[in-house]
């Protein structure tokens, strides 16, 4: 595969995850797209691992971490540690962000199978405006 080829994959699993019907993986979806990451070629198994991967240069150069937010592959803490490292969100946002993803912790810890539908209707619209801003940063329409 190309370059090219690698990153229009990419893209179409961006959309698909970002903007369609869910955005977070499921425990059963983060194998496949972890699988399909790695088929990309952008990120590898740790030798001597079984399951623990790294990024490949392709996916150091195209900051894979990012693109794994706009995946919805990372945990919410992850996803907005990664977020405020690129600058996307303030630290007022971080915070109220922070606040959110522990309260939905605490909840789960109440109620087992509670799964945080409702954080991620607060949580998407950051990530949807950092993808924006990180692919269409002047904001132009085309």
């Amino acid at each position: 595969m190309t370059k090219d080829e690698v990153l229009s994959e990419l893209h179409a699993l961006i959309d698909t995850r970002l903007f369609g019907y869910e955005w977070l993986v499921t425990r059963e979806t983060a194998h496949v797209v972890g699988q399909r990451l790695t088929a990309l070629g952008l990120q590898e198994i740790v030798p001597g691992s079984v399951s623990d991967s790294r990024n490949t240069a392709l996916g150091q150069e195209i900051n894979l971490d990012l693109m794994m937010v706009f995946i919805g592959i990372w945990d919410r803490w992850d996803a907005v540690n990664i977020l405020e490292d690129y600058d996307f969100i303030t630290s007022a946002e971080y915070d109220y962000l922070a606040d959110r993803i522990a309260e939905n912790e605490e909840d789960e810890n109440r109620e087992p199978g509670c799964h945080g539908h409702g954080l991620d209707s607060a949580f998407l619209p950051f990530v949807r405006r950092a993808y924006f801003q990180y692919f269409n940063p002047a904001g132009r329409l085309n």
